[in-house]
């Protein structure tokens, strides 16, 4: 293969290269935030995305179990979100100090993956 051809290759994956980290993100940051308050009836979670577009819906999954344990009192729902303003999911139960396993994923904003004690 000769020089000008190889130019011409690397320089058209350069350019389909440069769009994709743009679309797909180039680093880590994660938008999708939970914050978490108690009520009567058990946990309320706050979920937000810093980068859906204000006026924008976005339906984003959140799904909880026991540590290390996916089939003991598992956790799974949508949340709506309007632009970057919070929604609240109510998770009924008492609180028992458990830790569980959370995956939060928005469509906008990514997936985040933590531990939370109820």
């Amino acid at each position: 293969m000769n020089s000008k051809k190889l130019a011409t290759i690397a320089g058209a994956a350069v350019a389909v290269a440069a769009p994709a980290a743009l679309v797909f993100g180039a680093g880590t940051a994660q938008a999708t935030a939970v914050s978490y308050s108690n009520n009567a009836i058990g946990t309320v979670a706050h979920v937000s995305d810093a980068a859906n577009p204000a006026g924008a819906i976005e339906v984003c999954t959140y799904s909880s179990h026991v540590h290390n344990n996916p089939f003991l009192f598992p956790f799974f729902s949508t949340v709506e979100l309007s632009g970057p303003t919070p929604s609240d999911l109510q998770i009924l139960g008492i609180q028992t100090g458990t830790t569980y396993d959370v995956t939060v994923n928005c469509p906008v904003g990514g997936t985040k993956n933590f531990q939370q004690k109820y």
